[in-house]
């Protein structure tokens, strides 16, 4: 028997048994012992001090439109991700960057409300938003609200109301992501974050998105940058608070469409798309925009469904059109406003109550800044619901808003049947 290859390996398993009886007795339970604190979960070893739910607009399960859904999905905006909506139609303008437009129950985008953990977002001036300058890392789920109480949400919102929530980070280790993307016509997209907790209770998360193409025709190129930063506080388990920095910064080539006209060859080849002449060889566009945003949520009742949420925000932007052949009014026009929203909920149940309200001052320039003063808008908007059996629910809304000189108060109802989970059907007016 040779000793000197059985000696070693018994002393090797004598050492790894008695190893692993000393951590077994370390680890086992006693009065004294307390588990460490997941840094991941809580900046808080004794008592959490992350309120959630600080962007939403809505208690309705919003899972359809989550992170967890479309983040290894090919879509660059947020089109993609509603373009197979029920009532929702969207039409291409065929290269990224290009301002999709979109119909939602009937009624063009200008009458859909584009909003960001509840802060408005649409342009006053045109009353849209192009949703390629929204980073789809940026959004933890997205909020679809339609049907005639999605006018209690925003000024513009005849025909829906769509909440971007984005995300909130919470933990003690850095994180750090990147997304590439690549399509047809040159098309990248890159996409960067960083999140971490830089001290006990404050988060700093970081992000940043290029995104170029070359386009389908001539003159139909884009080039656009995205920053965005947030610093977020959990001052107690009664107090978060939130400011966030989102600027956006992009160059559109407009050809204002390609002449069917110009390749066609006696009916050869109809249309050659390689030889397309486009109407423009010059227009483009430059738009600058930045949003800043201070969030507060608050449990300030013994409930912790019944939050207060509030938020002060600062908007400006610059818009820079030209072309050698074309003039007009917008050809550059720059706006800034200032303003404020408030949100409290109220759960009795079976009722509920909703009610809040927003303040705005606001001024756009065009070519005679002198000729455009700066204007005050303000709403109020409530909200009851009552809920039966889970099965019948009916509800109330009203808003009045002013707008310099104009006054205007809207009120609807609306009746919910839901016989089973899986089917439901509403009449509202």
């Amino acid at each position: 028997m040779n000793y000197r290859k059985i000696l070693p390996s018994a002393a090797f398993v004598l050492c790894l048994v008695t190893m692993t009886n000393r951590a077994e007795s370390q680890t086992s339970p006693d009065s004294l012992s307390r588990q460490a604190a997941d840094t991941l979960g809580t900046a808080d070893s004794v008592r959490t001090t992350f309120i959630p739910n600080l962007g939403t607009i809505s208690s309705h399960d919003s899972t359809e439109f989550s992170a967890s859904r479309f983040i290894w999905t090919d879509a660059v905006t947020l089109v993609d991700l509603l373009d197979f909506r029920p009532g929702l139609l969207t039409r291409r303008l065929g290269a990224a960057g290009q301002s999709d437009l979109m119909t939602i129950g009937g009624i063009d985008w200008r009458g859909a409300a584009l909003l960001v953990d509840g802060r408005p977002m649409n342009d006053p001036v045109t009353g849209i938003e192009n949703l390629y300058d929204i980073p789809l890392e940026f959004i933890d789920h997205v909020e679809l609200l339609t049907g005639p109480e999605s006018f209690l949400h925003a000024q513009n919102a005849t025909a829906a109301a769509i909440n971007i929530v984005t995300r909130q980070y919470n933990t003690g280790r850095p994180i750090t992501k990147v997304r590439f993307m690549q399509g047809p016509s040159e098309h990248l997209l890159t996409d960067a974050l960083f999140t971490q907790n830089i001290a006990r209770k404050l988060n700093l998360t970081f992000g940043l998105q290029r995104q170029v193409t070359d386009g389908r025709f001539f003159n139909s190129a884009y080039d656009s940058w995205s920053v965005r930063s947030r610093l977020r506080y959990n001052v107690s388990e009664y107090l978060n608070l939130s400011l966030m920095d989102l600027y956006r910064r992009s160059v559109t080539g407009l050809n204002s469409g390609v002449l069917i006209d110009s390749t066609r060859s006696l009916g050869v080849d109809p249309f050659n798309e390689a030889e397309a002449i486009v109407s423009s060889r010059q227009g483009s566009q430059t738009h600058a925009r930045r949003d800043i945003t201070l969030h507060a949520i608050a449990a300030l009742f013994p409930d912790s469904t019944w939050t207060t949420k509030a938020a002060v925000y600062y908007s400006t932007a610059e818009r820079d059109f030209r072309d050698s052949l074309t003039s007009g009014l917008f050809e550059n026009f720059s706006w800034n406003l200032t303003g404020g929203t408030v949100r409290q909920a109220l759960r009795f149940e079976p009722l509920s109550v909703d009610f809040g309200g927003q303040i705005e001052s606001r001024r756009a320039s065009f070519v005679m800044p002198s000729l455009n003063p700066r204007k005050n808008y303000a709403a109020w908007f409530g909200l009851m619901s009552f809920n039966v059996a889970n099965i019948v629910q009916p509800s109330g809304f009203v808003r009045g808003e002013s707008y310099g000189e104009g006054r205007a108060f809207s009120y609807g109802a609306s009746l919910l049947f839901r016989p089973v989970e899986i089917f439901e059907l509403k009449a509202a007016h």
